[in-house]
C-alpha cells in the first residue's frame, strides 16, 4: 500500500517547492526523481492525515509568512528552517483541529449560512459570496475547487450537482448547483426542490 509523503524541494535558483506524493518507498521516492537534477532534496516527512487538506493548510501557512511567488502555488522564497518548522507543525497536529480551520468551514458556521436539505444556490453565486465573505474577514481565499471544498461539503452533506433550476425568481440553465445549503438573508425566498409537475392525461 503506498504511502503518504510531503516533501520540500530547493530549486537551482533557490526557489523552494513544497509538494505531496503517495508512493512505495525505496532509495527515492520516484515522484523526486522527476525534478531537475541540481535541485536539492531539502526535507520529506511521512504522513498519516489526510494529504490533501494537510497540504493545502501547509501552502496556506507558507503563503502568509512567504508571499506569493510568480511561478506558482506551491512555490516559495523564504527561511529554510522555518518552512520546515511548519511542516513539522502541520504534521504533528491533529486531523481534527487542522479541518475546524479550514476557511470554507468557517464560512458555512457563520451567521451567513443556512443548512438545510432542502435549499440550493447557484455555485457561481456561492463562491462570490465566499470570496466577499474572505475579504471582510482578512481571510486569504484559495482556489475553489474541488480538493479544496470536498472535505468540507461532504462533512456538512453538500453536494454540487449541474441543474437548470429556478432561484430567486431567475431561471439559472445547465450549471453547478450547491445543494444543502443557503444564505439566510434569502431564507424565506423560493427555495425548495422543484416539484415533479403531473404529465398531462392523454385521450
Amino acid at each position: 500500500m503506498p504511502f503518504a509523503y510531503i516533501y520540500l524541494i530547493m530549486m537551482a535558483d533557490g526557489v523552494y517547492k513544497i509538494g505531496r506524493t503517495e508512493q512505495e518507498y525505496g532509495t527515492q521516492l520516484k515522484r523526486l526523481k522527476s525534478y531537475p537534477a541540481d535541485s536539492v532534496i531539502v526535507y520529506v516527512r511521512k504522513v498519516q492525515n489526510d494529504l490533501l487538506s494537510l497540504e493545502n493548510h501547509i501552502i496556506d501557512i507558507f503563503r502568509n509568512e512567504f508571499g506569493k511567488h510568480p511561478r506558482g502555488n506551491e512555490y516559495f522564497i523564504g527561511d529554510e528552517n522555518r518552512m520546515i518548522e511548519i511542516i513539522n507543525g502541520s504534521v504533528n497536529q491533529k486531523p481534527t483541529s487542522m479541518f475546524d480551520k479550514h476557511p470554507l468551514k468557517k464560512f458555512i458556521k457563520s451567521d451567513v449560512i443556512i443548512l438545510d436539505p432542502s435549499k440550493y444556490c447557484p455555485m457561481s453565486f456561492f463562491i462570490v459570496k465566499y470570496k466577499e465573505w474572505c475579504r471582510r474577514n482578512d481571510i486569504k481565499s484559495s482556489r475553489f475547487n474541488e480538493n479544496f471544498y470536498n472535505d468540507v461539503f461532504s462533512y456538512y452533506s453538500v453536494y454540487i450537482k449541474p441543474e437548470t433550476l429556478l432561484w430567486r425568481g431567475s431561471l439559472y440553465s445547465h450549471q453547478n448547483f450547491v445543494f444543502g445549503l443557503n444564505f439566510k438573508e434569502y431564507a424565506d425566498d423560493f427555495l425548495q426542490f422543484p416539484t415533479p409537475q403531473p404529465k398531462p392525461e392523454t385521450v
